[in-house]
């Protein structure tokens, strides 16, 4: 958890200025005549792998408890019948405090397996963690991350794992980092061939540069890491899991700063540590930059996961933090559902991880706070489990987005999209934390067909309620959202015999990106390749393609369908770029979809399509955006769209650009 804040310095090459700093992909727009909101599941932003949540500290006491209220609070958990349906376990490895020390929080003095320096491994440690482990597992679990907080107390400075006598110090004493690395890799061994627990990833540090958090006798453990001991830990770690042949099996992932603009400070490591670095882990409890950390991770190759974060914000309401039930508890399922959108939407997360699933009722009263999405005292094996707010929020998203599902590109902040492949369903997640009630529509046309509905809404007065079904017409689902409310639509919905779709152009693109690839082994485009100047398609036999005066620049990027550019360099006001395609006569609904990485808000263009003005003076954004034209009629067998820049700007720099053209035919 952040205690401070601090500003950070980092330094790109020019290259990556251009691709992270400027990339603000993270809030699509979908404008159209009608100011709906489109969803469009073609496309796809990542692959969603699970939600989860960390095993410490909760699990060092509950997994103690009877048989019976153990799968009591596995069952919520982790049970996707009964429970979040969680399938994400984060296991705690344990430095081990001093055994003369008794500072640490309750559950937070986490047993570690080599309690003195020269002697033997005692694998009877943890039980109780290792107990909670098991029954994840046995739930469905089958992602499992491992990660540590602090060295074992007698490889550091000041003797305790709680951190330095002076916070802002490392505490691994320097001659042990292959020690610390040695113990690690041991510990995960001994998992795998004795217990038949395979991890997935390790991550060997935790919130590196809290600074003023991690002191000696502090509450729980934790470890300080400069720069330079951040790279030597992973450098250690990784020839140590390479010499014990796990490198196949388990990967690096790292470096879990506690504000996830600090995640940016690893564009700074040496390109060896970078390598070694298979997942990139951020908490965010604090920071903005999402976008630029999404980039960072798109830039590197890696993995991205938001492994943990909560919180309970201070609020000037009646009662005080800690509320499970009310107004304030309401504010916390609203920033949840904040927090969620964000981080999965912008930073592009994988996988989203909660901290500590489970909080001490008996710690929340006392320090009036509303930590945890469970709430139980933990001086005491009970079944008195209270459910707040956060955690029906947590299940309006967990037990419907599942793992495997594709998180999609959509109209409005606020409303995360996914569609499941298998299952062909489509989920839609909104909240509104105003005051008042809101209205949304959603044009569901790009779906083939649509079939059963079910909504289900937490609201002050309601608990993951299934709500009356919505109703689907002409394609769109109108939804009213209740003031401060979280509300799950599930459709059954297919989108892979699409037949109306005659072409999707990935501008920029000479080779097949993602997106152009998925589109076209769904659908029968009438373009063979991503983007071409314009003449016929050697494949296809249709005409199609770009147009300019005075030659274009194409930006490629095979991940992202908004990454990739095509610009024109004519230097000329009124002067742009013309697409045509080859159509027969008709009706013709298209998106163009637009983002500028340089955010220059002189770029203004206009938009016509068949001769006709659609849009004047267009500003593209730093994010995302989608502009829909429904309707167009085609009588010469031509589509023809130009992006031109307006006449009157002179500006070198606010050239035409486009991102990429998707165009269908009407069905009425």
């Amino acid at each position: 958890m952040l205690l401070f804040n601090r500003k950070n310095k980092i330094f790109f090459t020019f290259m990556l200025i251009t691709f992270l700093l400027f990339a603000n992909a993270s809030k699509v727009t979908y404008a159209n005549e009608d100011n709906v909101i489109v969803i469009d599941p073609f496309g796809e932003r990542q692959t969603f792998e699970g939600w989860g949540t960390t095993l410490c500290w909760w699990a060092n006491i509950i997994g103690g408890w009877s048989e019976e209220n153990v799968d009591k609070v596995m069952d919520l958990l982790y049970s996707p019948t009964e429970g979040l349906g969680f399938t994400v376990a984060r296991y705690n490895i344990g430095g081990g405090d001093n055994p003369t020390h008794s500072h640490m929080r309750i559950g937070g003095d986490v047993p570690g397996y080599l309690p003195l320096e020269g002697g033997s491994y005692d694998w009877t440690k943890d039980a109780n963690q290792r107990k909670i482990l098991d029954e994840a597992i046995e739930r469905g679990a089958d992602i499992l991350e491992v990660f540590s907080n602090s060295p074992p107390y007698w490889m550091t400075y000041s003797g305790c794992s709680a951190g330095n006598t002076f916070p802002w110090d490392d505490n691994l004493k320097e001659d042990y980092f292959d020690d610390f690395a040695d113990y690690l890799t041991e510990v995960v061994k001994h998992f795998r061939d004795e217990w038949g627990i395979t991890f997935r990833t390790l991550s060997p540090i935790n919130e590196p540069s809290t600074g003023l958090g991690w002191k000696a006798f502090n509450n729980q453990e934790g470890c300080d890491w400069s720069k330079e001991s951040q790279e030597k830990i992973y450098r250690e770690l990784y020839n140590s899991l390479v010499q014990k042949g796990l490198i196949n099996q388990i990967k690096i992932s790292g470096n879990e700063e506690t504000n996830l603009d600090w995640t940016l400070n690893m564009e700074d490591y040496s390109q060896d540590v970078i390598d070694s670095i298979w997942q990139i882990n951020t908490h965010s409890y604090h920071g903005t930059k999402r976008p630029e950390v999404k980039s960072l991770a798109r830039f590197m190759n890696k993995k991205i996961w938001m492994s943990e974060t909560d919180s309970s914000p201070t609020l000037p309401l009646s009662g005080g933090a800690h509320d499970h039930y009310g107004e304030h508890a309401m504010e916390e399922a609203m920033w949840l559902a904040e927090k969620i959108y964000y981080d999965v939407y912008d930073i592009g997360a994988e996988s989203w991880v909660f901290w500590q699933a489970v909080e001490d009722e008996t710690g929340a009263v006392e320090g009036d706070h509303s930590f945890g999405l469970i709430h139980t005292p933990f001086n005491q094996d009970n079944d008195n489990y209270i459910l707040t707010k956060k955690y029906y929020t947590m299940a309006q998203y967990s037990k419907f987005i599942r793992p495997g599902y594709k998180i999609i590109y959509n109209g409005v902040s606020k409303t995360l999209a996914a569609y499941g492949e298998n299952d062909n369903k489509l989920v839609l997640v909104a909240y509104n934390d105003t005051n008042n009630s809101k209205t949304y529509k959603y044009d569901l046309s790009r779906f083939d067909t649509m079939g059963d509905t079910q909504a289900y809404r937490t609201s002050i007065n309601e608990d993951l309620k299934q709500i009356e079904n919505f109703a689907i017409t002409e394609d769109i689902l109108e939804i009213s959202l209740p003031a401060k409310s979280v509300t799950t639509m599930v459709v059954d919905a297919d989108y892979h015999n699409n037949d109306n779709i005659m072409y999707y152009v990935d501008c920029g693109n000479v080779e097949h990106s993602n997106s152009f690839s998925n589109i076209e082994s769904n659908n029968n485009l009438r373009n063979s390749v991503p983007d071409q100047a314009y003449g016929i398609d050697t494949i296809s036999n249709y005409s199609w393609g770009y147009e300019t005066d005075g030659g274009t620049t194409a930006v490629p990027h095979i991940d992202d369908m908004f990454f990739s550019i095509r610009t024109d360099e004519s230097l000329l006001g009124g002067r742009g770029i013309t697409y045509k395609f080859e159509v027969p006569n008709g009706f013709y609904n298209i998106d163009l979809g637009f983002r500028d990485p340089w955010s220059h808000s002189y770029r203004k263009m206009d938009i016509t399509i068949e001769g006709d003005l659609k849009t004047w003076r267009y500003v593209p954004p730093r994010w995302e955006e989608i502009k829909s034209y429904k309707g167009i009629e085609v009588n010469d067998g031509i589509l023809t769209i130009e992006i031109d820049r307006c006449k009157h700007i002179i500006d070198n720099n606010a050239d035409a650009m486009i991102s990429f053209i998707r165009v269908d035919r009407c069905t009425e």
